[in-house]
């Protein structure tokens, strides 16, 4: 009997021993956004991005950190002024179950709190045989594809976490620079450090997922489009009634998905 209880006891221990060992092994990753809609007004965001062994978090500080004349974003001066606290984003991707969930408020379409999932997307990365010093790190050039932008990273394999910021993933090492090629969005690496835990981030996470309304990705695409293209009926009605004919669109091709793979109509009119 009192081997079977030192087992036990045994057991626990080496069990809690290697779930802090676990929690040692987080790194957070601080990434300045840079989102420019036009040349002459880039807008800064300070995102993070924390690294554990089966999860990572990222999200976006949207406080005020524009150059330019210009000090609210694009979004905001098409779709009307949103309360601060309801301009945010955030991601928790579980890296063994390969799901990625985000937390948002959907100010373009439904205005509504939102925890959208979908599986970690599959990104077919083309490394090329340029290298480069960035910040300190030998790093390579990858090409990539993704739901309608094409991009540029570089990345290092002097650091092991093959996650990046946003919804990047699939790489050998960490993605120190990485912009699309229209020049309108731009991550950079500005620091590294080791943190504690990821509990509370996952936890404060979860709560706020529960309370918001679930969808799926491609769902919450469908409903996006659906929401402006009311928007635009509304309008021609308003027009149409007072004699005018008037052309009435909207695009995708700033958001940061264009299309993807429900949809590749990016230009919408009626």
């Amino acid at each position: 009997m009192c081997k079977h209880l030192f087992i036990k006891v045994l057991l626990i221990i080496i069990f809690n021993f290697n779930y802090l060992i676990a929690q040692q092994e987080v790194i957070k990753l601080d990434y300045l956004l840079t989102v420019s809609y036009t040349p002459e007004i880039l807008n800064y965001r300070n995102t993070t991005l924390i690294v554990s062994d089966k999860f990572s978090y990222y999200d976006v500080d949207y406080s005020p950190k524009s150059k330019g004349s210009l000090k609210e974003s694009y979004d905001q001066i098409l779709d009307g002024q949103v309360d601060k606290k309801e301009y945010f984003s955030e991601i928790l991707i579980d890296r063994n179950q390969l799901i990625l969930k985000e937390n948002t408020f959907d100010r373009r379409g439904t205005k509504e709190f939102l925890s959208i999932q979908e599986e970690l997307p599959k990104m077919s990365w083309k490394i090329e045989s340029e290298i480069n010093i960035i910040s300190g790190y030998r790093c390579h050039k990858a090409k990539l594809k993704f739901r309608g932008r094409k991009y540029t990273a570089y990345f290092t394999n002097e650091i092991p976490v093959t996650i990046g910021p946003w919804k990047f993933n699939g790489l050998p090492g960490v993605i120190v620079s990485i912009y699309d090629e229209t020049g309108i969005y731009k991550w950079e690496l500005k620091k590294i450090k080791e943190t504690q835990s990821i509990n509370e981030k996952f936890k404060s996470f979860n709560g706020r997922s529960e309370k918001f309304k679930k969808v799926s990705y491609k769902e919450f695409d469908k409903n996006l489009i659906d929401a402006k293209l009311k928007k635009l009926r509304v309008a021609k009605s308003r027009t149409d009634s007072r004699g005018f004919t008037v052309r009435h669109s909207f695009s995708t091709e700033q958001w940061l998905e264009p299309s993807n793979e429900f949809r590749s109509k990016t230009n919408f009119s009626m």
